[in-house]
């Protein structure tokens, strides 16, 4: 029987399985397909960097939910009476190393995005936008959730920034 696995995002993996597979074996198969295009441009989208893309699709770090419930490995798909076309939604437990982030001007003339390790330091984001827009990181100001990021030795993760936000930027003529 075919069943499909579909992320959060929509992102979808069909896959051949028999009733009394385990819950393990399909966690190994979809982790088997991890080099898929779609797959990996989903985990890269979620915020895993190319060093963890193995271990979020690690079987540990998989889980599959059927009509609510966090399917157990040792049970089979029989047991969760899964039919033909029935889907399972997957979720990673391990939490992303990146975040990408929307970066926009206050007057809208610059906007694009920006993947960078959540523990980037807002000196460091600077740096990056810089490198982007020809602003010296000393002459940006960097808003986030209506606060300013005003310390440069703090970390993204410090401001709570998430990924798939928005972090506006103003150029400081004064400097």
């Amino acid at each position: 029987m075919k069943i499909t696995i579909r992320t959060l995002v929509g992102v979808s993996l069909a896959l051949e399985v028999n009733t009394n597979d385990s819950v393990r074996k399909v966690k190994e198969r979809i982790q088997s397909r991890q080099d898929e295009p779609a797959f990996k441009a989903w985990l890269v989208q979620e915020g895993y960097g190319s060093a963890t893309l193995t271990s979020a699709l690690d079987p540990s770090q998989q889980r599959l939910i059927f009509y609510g419930q966090v399917m157990e490995d040792g049970k089979t798909l029989g047991d969760y009476h899964l039919v033909d076309g029935m889907v399972a939604q997957l979720i990673l437990r391990l939490p992303p190393t990146e975040i990408c982030i929307n970066v926009k001007s206050l007057d809208g003339k610059v906007n694009f995005k920006l993947v960078t390790p959540k523990t980037a330091s807002v000196s460091k984001l600077k740096n990056d936008i810089g490198a982007k827009v020809d602003v010296p990181s000393e002459r940006q100001k960097l808003i986030y959730n209506n606060k300013q990021l005003d310390e440069d030795d703090r970390t993204l993760n410090d401001y709570n920034v998430l990924s798939h936000t928005c972090v506006r930027f103003i150029v400081d003529k004064s400097k």
